[in-house]
């Protein structure tokens, strides 16, 4: 089984970008997240699954290495079945991350990916074409606001909206 290092040598992924972790539903934001603001449940409810991820201020079950630097972790509940699955025969969140070169577009089929990272993985999965054809939309959920990060497959004025509901 891949370790995490592995994983960011594999992508080229800086240490300081932890990896997200894939959740099964909302509940997830209370388990692994401490003082998580109202509006990041309103964002769950609106946009899990699916291709959202909120960065929360972990709590003691996150382990020290698998947070940021800021003592934050990146949940997201994922609205592909396979993963679903795997996220549900596990009994637990899955840490895992697209696979990619860090920086370079996330593959939208099996067929996009990198042979150099599936050369490297233990086990490799066909789950098909992604959804989105986008990556995620990161929002931080720390303060009185949500700040979006990254915007993917999730617009701007989605995620106000969500919040304003």
């Amino acid at each position: 089984m891949l370790r995490a290092q592995e994983i960011f040598e594999i992508k080229v992924r800086p240490l300081e970008k932890p990896l997200p972790w894939l959740v099964e539903n909302e509940d997830a934001l209370d388990i692994y997240g401490v003082q998580v603001p109202e509006y990041a449940h309103k964002l769950a409810q609106a946009f899990w699954p699916g291709a959202l991820t909120l960065v929360v201020k972990a709590s003691d079950r996150v382990g020290k290495d698998f947070r940021a630097h800021d003592d934050t972790v990146a949940l997201r509940s994922p609205d592909h079945e396979v993963v679903m699955e795997l996220i549900q025969a596990s009994g637990g969140p899955l840490i895992a991350t697209s696979a990619n070169t860090h920086g370079m577009p996330a593959p939208g089929d099996f067929s996009d990916v990198e042979p150099r990272i599936i050369a490297s993985a233990d086990l490799v999965l066909n789950g098909g074409e992604t959804l989105h054809q986008q990556p995620s939309t990161v929002v931080e959920c720390l303060g009185d606001e949500p700040r979006v990060l990254r915007e993917g497959a999730i617009s701007t004025e989605q995620i106000v909206a969500a919040v304003q509901a």
